[in-house]
Order: C-alpha cells, then sequence, then structure tokens
C-alpha cells in the first residue's frame, strides 16, 4: 500500500506542476483529478513515461523556434521539469 501512496503524492505533484505550467503559457487544458487505480498502476506509469518524453522532446523544439527570449527560457524551465518526472515515474514503477 505504500507504493500506492507514494505512486499518489508523486502523481498529485506532476499534474499540479502541469496544471501551474498551463497557467504560465496562458493555455488551457484537461487536467486529471485523480490517480490511476492500482490494478493499472504499470500500464499507466509507462504511458505517463512516454507522454513526458514526448512533452520534454515538444519543448525542445518549441525552444528552438520561439521568437522571444522570455518565451524560450519559460519553454526550457518546464522542458526541464516534464524530463524530471521521467526518473520519479521509473522509480514507483
Amino acid at each position: 500500500m505504500l507504493i500506492g501512496v507514494a505512486l499518489g503524492t508523486l502523481l498529485t505533484g506532476i499534474r499540479d506542476q502541469h496544471a501551474a505550467h498551463r497557467d504560465a503559457l496562458g493555455g488551457t487544458s484537461l487536467v486529471p483529478d485523480a490517480p490511476p487505480q492500482p490494478a493499472a498502476q504499470a500500464a499507466v506509469i509507462d504511458e505517463l513515461l512516454a507522454a513526458e518524453r514526448q512533452a520534454t522532446r515538444d519543448r525542445i523544439d518549441a525552444c528552438e523556434t520561439a521568437a522571444d527570449p522570455e518565451l524560450a527560457r519559460l519553454l526550457a524551465m518546464i522542458g526541464a521539469s516534464e524530463a524530471s518526472h521521467v526518473p520519479a515515474l521509473r522509480e514507483v514503477r
């Protein structure tokens, strides 16, 4: 059960960070409220790992094309945050 609690805490933190990133970029998106059910934990974590890796790549691409240096810095910080989610998710997998 401790793993489930740790996973729930981790996912809540990641969700909150993504919501802050969304707000910083002035966008809107659906942010889930609940962590996954324990029975599907491994599959959900694998999906989240893939999503975080893709988000990191997307942020790198956006940095390269950003015309505004402040936006590029913000995107770089968000990309670094997303990249840091990968080892944290691997740890609870």
